[in-house]
């Protein structure tokens, strides 16, 4: 189902549109709603709606520049510009933004909905035009040779020795265009459950081709291959300062296209940024253990390794984590499927082997301890170590041995649960403090905060949103309006002086804001 963002900063309109637009009949959503494009955008990144509602005329920057910025994002969108009678033909000249229809005020029920359906078969065209045969045609061509993805894996994993030449020399042997400034790496998958082989290939290329064009298009330099696991390895490199911000943004826009190509999930991970070829193993080991918290960090299918590492702090380590399968389960508290492979794994013992207790308590031993060895890493701690594997070999029978080994994964599961749930709080602690403390600085926006608590910004977006259950800018706008009403109250100071004190700059914009919060202008809460 289609979302839809409504941006205007009359609540009466933002109401009668909600009430007048045929939601269930056109088969769209509601996705959110803004009053300003400052929150209009950091609701954007949180929901990713595909078709948005504006007036032309809102707080902050326009809604036709607020346009132009969104279609940064996503060339795909769709816009309903909303205006007045006196700046309609100059509207009209902006139909390159994206805008499926330009309506004057006042609006009627008719012509709203007439204009999201223009948008929806704008979208349904699209989609129709996005065929398999088409995609195939133009994904499955490989042009890169064996010996330049030979040279890119013995880099990633650390077993390229040459000493007679450097790895630039070696790239520009092999026509590698990928040196920068800045190298990372992302590890991409796809859910093929399932697809025929055809198809799974015809969604392997997809995605391929996806990835590359993004990257070209946020002006990356890269390099792209499936490993033997099918998994898409990309390798990129940029010279500015911002780019694994942009890198984490291009893997939010891979998962959407695929979604609604293919109506299939991908899930990504992000290794940090380094400097040097030579280190491009360690961001490639990053990806990977990224990538294996799928689940873990919120509900986002692109997982940042710098999210990994602050929400693990301090007990992060930099070894290398076993990537096997009840690792992967047990990282992400998925608890039915690690139960039901313990209880197969069990059951395969007891069949086949010689001697079933003996093979089912060594296998015993080693999962108890590879758990109690993750458990440890992520800063839980397990009491009476000696006592629970001790406890393995009382066990004569393997019922009673599985039911005892479920148990104690079961602990480990909450209290590392409990841990990331305490992790996360603390974020939001630190988040909140920041802004109090510096509640007065005029860029006092996400990425200035995201950059100072060492997270990226749109997950901090999207963590804050979760756990306290409103937007960053609204929590923000909040703390500077409550700020404002002590200020006017215990203050001889003017009005003008309170909105450079608290980073507003325009008095008037300070006003606006502060009305809308409270019902009233500065000058009249003061005197009430």
């Amino acid at each position: 189902m289609l979302g839809v963002m409504i941006i205007d900063d009359d609540r009466d309109i933002r109401e009668w549109l909600e009430y007048f637009i045929d939601w269930d009949g056109l088969g769209v959503d509601l996705t959110c709603e803004a009053a300003d494009s400052e929150t209009a955008m950091e609701l954007y990144l949180i929901h990713r709606p595909k078709i948005v509602i504006t007036d032309i005329s809102i707080p902050i920057i326009s809604g036709l520049e607020l346009a132009n910025e969104l279609s940064t994002l996503d060339s795909e969108i769709r816009f309903i510009v909303i205006t007045g009678y006196n700046d309609f033909e100059y509207v009209r000249d902006s139909v390159a933004l994206g805008a499926v229809d330009l309506l004057s005020k006042p609006l009627t029920a008719e012509t709203i909905n007439n204009s999201l359906r223009k948008a929806i078969d704008y979208f349904k065209d699209l989609r129709n035009s996005q065929t398999s045969v088409q995609l195939l045609t133009r994904l499955v061509e490989d042009n890169l040779p064996q010996l330049q993805e030979g040279y890119i894996a013995s880099l990633l994993t650390n077993h390229s020795h040459n000493d007679m030449e450097t790895p630039e020399e070696r790239l520009n042997a092999l026509r590698l265009d990928i040196a920068g400034e800045y190298y990372a790496v992302a590890v991409f998958t796809c859910d093929s459950t399932g697809l025929r082989a055809n198809e799974t290939d015809m969604l392997l290329a997809a995605t391929r081709n996806v990835t590359e064009e993004l990257l070209d298009e946020a002006r990356f330099k890269h390099f792209v291959f499936y490993d033997d696991n099918f998994r898409l390895i990309c390798v990129v490199s940029w010279n500015s300062p911002h780019g694994e911000e942009k890198l984490e943004e291009v893997a939010v826009k891979v998962y959407e296209k695929i979604a609604f190509s293919f109506e299939r999930k991908v899930y990504a991970g992000i290794g940090q940024s380094v400097s040097s070829l030579l280190e491009l193993s360690t961001s490639a080991r990053q990806a990977h253990e990224a990538y294996n918290y799928q689940g873990v960090i919120g509900s986002d299918s692109v997982v940042n390794y710098k999210n990994v590492k602050r929400l693990d702090a301090p007990f992060e380590t930099n070894r290398k984590w076993v990537l096997d399968i009840i690792e992967k389960q047990f990282r992400m508290n998925m608890a039915d499927d690690l139960h039901d492979r313990l209880q197969s794994h069990f059951v395969t013992i007891l069949a086949t082997a010689a001697d079933p207790l003996q093979y089912a308590k060594a296998f015993a031993f080693e999962y108890v301890a590879l758990i109690i060895s993750v458990s440890l890493s992520l800063g839980v701690s397990v009491p009476e170590l000696t006592g629970v594997l001790s406890g393995l070999v009382a066990y004569d029978d393997i019922p009673a041995l599985t039911k005892y080994i479920w148990e104690f994964t079961e602990k480990l599961m909450l209290d590392i649960f409990n841990q990331r749930s305490h992790n996360k709080n603390v974020l939001i602690r630190l988040t909140k403090e920041y802004i109090g403390e510096n509640i007065g600085i005029s860029d006092l926006d996400l990425n200035s905060v995201s950059y100072h608590i060492g997270l990226s910004s749109i997950y901090l977006c999207r963590l804050f949103h979760k756990e306290e259950g409103v937007s960053f800018n609204q929590y923000v706008t909040e703390q500077k309006v409550g700020r404002a009403k002590d200020m006017l109250k215990t203050t001889g100071k003017k009005v003008y002086e309170i909105s450079d004190e608290l980073g507003f700059g325009n008095p008037k914009y300070f006003s606006f804001v502060f009305k809308r919060n409270t019902g009233m202008s500065p000058m009249e809460y003061r005197k009430s």
